[in-house]
């Protein structure tokens, strides 16, 4: 990597981390390592193609390392980063990332942790992903033309900030700074809520009769996709997020609510005005 990274550790091989650390595979690094609670998640990796290490033990694992990248759930995130604290401090990794989907509650609680111990702490979001999950899913490819944000805190040094932004854009990553609070507002909107809706459209559609779907095309398909994804994974999110999500949501019904007025009082004009809406917001979508 062209960037002040030489060693890395991901830990977490799922989606996201099994996809960085392949990708990491061809980055030249002069160390990477992978944890994973499951030996039978890491040897997928190395299947996949991982060059690194590979090891169940996460001190060994983020031990004399630059980086770690935090590909696990924003919950035990904390946990993990007092682990990191608490390494002799000549054995501490210089800075920490993540790819959490939430940022606001992270902002405030690693940086309490990993400040004192001389560790820098920038969150980060990708925004890419698949409904699958495991290292079964991973794609090396997967971060080239993403978007990420990165979330600097007040305690974030100009350094750090740029080594994180650094990283992610070695990595193939269009990267743009954020506040962690617009953030959180932000994918409330543009990720959150089109993945409740999709399980809406999922319930709405097949709870009666799931062999209706049979009959479904590409529309519930493609509409619904995402509401495939792991279930403990988005319940998680959406209540770390939970009052963005919840005032997308409300704004949301507010919608949902005028369709149904309009189509329970045949209001023709009124539903062409909405639908049009939508056509022209979701066409200046499909050219950013």
């Amino acid at each position: 990597m062209k960037c002040a990274v030489k060693s890395v550790a991901v830990i977490g091989p799922g989606v996201l981390g099994g996809s960085l650390a392949l990708a990491l595979s061809d980055a030249g690094l002069e160390e990477l390592r992978l944890w994973g609670r499951r030996e039978a998640a890491l040897d997928g990796a190395i299947g996949a193609g991982f060059s690194g290490r590979v090891t169940t033990d996460f001190e060994e694992a983020v031990r004399g390392v630059q980086l770690v990248v935090l590909a696990v759930p924003v919950g035990v995130m904390p946990d993990l980063a007092r682990r990191i604290a608490n390494l002799p401090e000549s054995e501490r990794p210089l800075w920490v990332t993540d790819v959490g989907s939430v940022k606001g509650s992270l902002a405030g609680e690693l940086p309490a942790v990993l400040d004192p111990a001389g560790v820098s702490f920038v969150g980060a979001h990708p925004m890419c992903g698949s409904e699958q999950s495991g290292i079964g899913a991973a794609d090396r490819n997967l971060f080239r033309g993403a978007r990420c944000f990165v979330c600097p805190g007040e305690t974030t040094s100009d350094s750090a900030l740029e080594v994180v932004r650094s990283f992610w854009s070695e990595v193939g990553c269009e990267v743009h700074s954020i506040d962690a609070a617009e953030h959180d507002a932000v994918v409330a909107k543009i990720s959150h809520l089109p993945h409740v809706l999709a399980a809406v459209a999922a319930i709405g559609a097949l709870r009666e009769d799931t062999e209706m779907g049979r009959f479904a095309g590409n529309g519930l398909r493609d509409t619904s996709r995402v509401a495939s994804g792991g279930v403990a994974m988005w319940t998680e999110i959406l209540l770390e997020n939970q009052q963005a999500v919840a005032e997308a949501l409300k704004e949301a019904g507010k919608t949902l609510e005028a369709f149904e007025q309009a189509v329970a009082q045949a209001d023709a004009a009124r539903l062409t005005a909405l639908l049009a809406e939508a056509k022209a917001l979701r066409d200046d979508l499909a050219t950013l």
